[in-house]
């Protein structure tokens, strides 16, 4: 959850860095910065719901935190602007009610 919530402080700095300081969003908007910051949410979601499904074996967490991960996925995919940063909060949002979730679950 707390990776979801840098993502999304990430994103809506990235955004309002854009309209502020045009010069600072090449950095933040860098493909492999995206990529990278995916690949490490993929990794940690699939140890932290495979973790939960083996203790608690609800599968509801693992299926809306997969759901934030495609939209997460599918805002690489668009071009800058907000159809990106749309799809990617809302990517952060279900990733963060998945592990919530599985969090609940696991009590």
């Amino acid at each position: 959850m707390g990776l979801s919530g840098l993502c999304l402080i990430h994103c809506t700095l990235t955004s309002v860095m854009f309209g502020l300081l045009a010069t600072l969003g090449g950095t933040f908007a860098s493909p492999i910065f995206h990529e990278v910051g995916l690949g490490f949410a993929i990794v940690f979601a699939l140890i932290a719901f495979t973790r939960g499904l083996m203790e608690h074996g609800m599968i509801l967490p693992s299926w809306v935190g997969g759901a934030g991960l495609v939209a997460m996925s599918a805002a690489l995919m668009v071009p800058h602007g907000g159809r990106e940063t749309l799809l990617t909060m809302i990517g952060v949002a279900l990733l963060a009610l998945g592990h919530w979730l599985n969090r609940r679950a696991a009590a």
